[in-house]
């Protein structure tokens, strides 16, 4: 889903970079910012496992799976910003019972015969980079302090899907099924069938907005991504039908391959208007004392919103716990003025389904 050692040799590159110039620029308006923030999400197989077909023996029920991604590096002058952008989507929604056929067909694993399944599988997913440009300002009223920050992007994209499969399978004994099903998708590259397409070319804006207020013992920050955004492509290939089960052959132990057969029409679309899923996080602190905090954290993402309660030990370099108890990921996070790191996982081996990574720095307003 995301080759993370791209992602680490940038933050390598961009943190030498960011080193310098704060340096270079302490007592100026002038300054470098960065941001890398990556979280990856697979409710059924490990991460691993995902991006090598689903193979593995470590299978849980489950309906989601996504990764988002976002690289982000620019100078800031006062309260301007001006950024290169480059940002990666995947958004996988499916039914039990698709993510169980599909695993036990791709590992050959035993079917329970003469069993019913419900086929229902979205899938949306995006490549892009542009600029971004932000306005940052801050307000200190006489019991209040509050940060904001809107940002506009304009960015060009690639490697398109976005559809959706909807039918009824039914095995026919341990090794064989049978499935009907209605399709309805775009793409840069037929991974169904394997039609020869010209890829398309996408556009795409966004607008986001930042909050942080404090007040007394309390802090709360706000970022809402892609609040109003989509990707308009042009010469969109589609294909849109009803498959089934037709063609079918057997390998030597006698499993069924299927090549699915399409009843339909393909062709391609002048524009496709691809929205953008807004994603909401906040983070909020009560200080119980001048050393300790205890917080919540919120993910909302993709239709679904994850809670994480928190603690945080306060000094001039603030260092959080918190705990996501539906995804089961222990986050790690330190701040100090200018400075994010945070890292989340579910486990430390080859298992691990939920991998979080934040690592940013933006100089500081002079007010």
């Amino acid at each position: 889903m995301v080759n993370s050692v791209v992602l680490v040799r940038a933050a390598l590159v961009a943190l030498t970079l960011v080193m310098h110039c704060s340096a270079l620029y302490a007592n100026d308006s002038l300054g470098v910012y960065f941001k890398l923030e990556s979280f990856t999400y697979s409710e059924t197989v490990p991460i691993d496992a995902a991006l090598h077909e689903w193979e593995t023996t470590d299978f849980e029920s489950g309906d989601r799976q996504w990764s988002w991604n976002w690289l982000e590096m620019g100078v800031q002058w006062g309260h301007f910003s001006l950024g290169y952008l480059r940002r990666e989507e995947y958004d996988l929604r499916f039914s039990p019972d698709t993510a169980e056929l599909y695993w036990r067909t791709a590992n050959q694993l035993d079917l329970a015969p003469n069993t019913d399944y419900e086929i229902d599988l979205r899938a949306r997913h995006f490549q892009a980079s542009g600029l971004r440009f932000a306005f940052r300002n801050h307000h200190a009223f006489a019991v209040m302090a509050l940060d904001y920050q809107v940002g506009f992007a304009r960015f060009e994209a690639q490697d398109l899907i976005d559809g959706r499969l909807v039918g009824r399978g039914r095995t026919v004994n341990n090794r064989d099924y049978d499935y009907v099903a209605e399709l309805n998708y775009h793409y840069s590259e037929d991974r169904l069938f394997e039609r020869q397409v010209e890829a398309p070319s996408g556009t795409g804006y966004a607008v986001d907005l930042a909050l942080q207020a404090e007040y007394r013992q309390h802090r709360l920050s706000v970022v809402a991504t892609d609040l109003v955004g989509a990707i308009y492509w042009r010469d969109a290939p589609y294909t849109e039908g009803t498959l089934n089960s037709d063609n079918k052959r057997y390998d030597a132990s006698g499993y069924v391959r299927v090549n699915p057969t399409l009843s339909g029409y393909e062709g391609v679309s002048d524009e496709f208007r691809q929205p953008l899923q807004t994603r909401i996080t906040a983070d909020y602190d009560y200080a119980v004392s001048d050393r300790l905090a205890v917080g919540l954290m919120l993910q909302q993402q993709y239709d679904k919103t994850l809670l994480a309660p928190s603690v945080a030990l306060l000094a001039s370099h603030a260092l959080k716990l918190g705990y996501w108890p539906q995804t089961e990921m222990l986050q790690l996070q330190w701040r100090t003025p200018g400075w994010v790191i945070s890292l989340g996982a579910d486990g430390i081996d080859e298992g691990i389904r939920a991998l979080a990574l934040r690592f940013a720095y933006q100089p500081l307003l002079h007010r």
